[in-house]
C-alpha cells in the first residue's frame, strides 16, 4: 500500500510550496533547504485516468496567485512524511482518541510515535 496515493501528491507539493513561500524568512540557508526558487513550478504533470497527459501549468497560475515558491525536496518530504503521520494517528478512534486525550499532543507524538536514535 503507497504511503500517499498519487492523487494527493500533487496536492501535497503545491502546500510545501506555500508553506516555504509564508515563512518569510529571509536566512538564505532556510531558503536554500526549504525552497529551490521563490516561483511557482513551471509546470507539474500527472497522467490521467484517461491516459491523457495533463499539464496544470494553467491551474498551478490560478492557484498561486504569487504565493507559490518551488519546494526543495526535503520541505516536499517532509510535507509527505506530516500527512503520513497525521493518517496514521487518525486511522482508528483508538489512536485518535488517545492523542486528543494527552495534556501535550506534541510530546505524545515525540514520545511515542517518532523513531528514535
Amino acid at each position: 500500500k503507497d504511503v500517499v496515493k498519487a492523487e494527493l501528491m500533487d496536492a501535497l507539493y503545491l502546500v510545501a510550496g506555500y508553506i516555504g513561500f509564508s515563512l518569510k524568512i529571509s536566512c538564505t540557508s532556510y531558503q536554500e533547504l526549504m525552497f529551490i526558487r521563490d516561483t511557482p513550478p513551471d509546470s507539474i504533470t500527472f497522467d490521467s485516468p484517461t491516459n491523457q497527459h495533463v499539464d496544470l501549468k494553467e491551474f498551478i497560475d490560478i492557484m498561486s496567485r504569487g504565493e507559490l515558491s518551488t519546494p526543495s525536496d526535503l520541505l516536499f518530504l517532509s510535507c509527505l512524511y506530516a500527512h503520513s503521520m497525521f493518517s496514521y494517528i487518525t486511522a482508528t478512534p483508538e489512536e485518535k482518541d488517545s492523542l486528543l486525550g494527552t495534556p501535550n499532543p506534541r510530546v505524545f507524538v515525540v514520545d511515542n510515535l517518532l523513531p528514535h536514535s
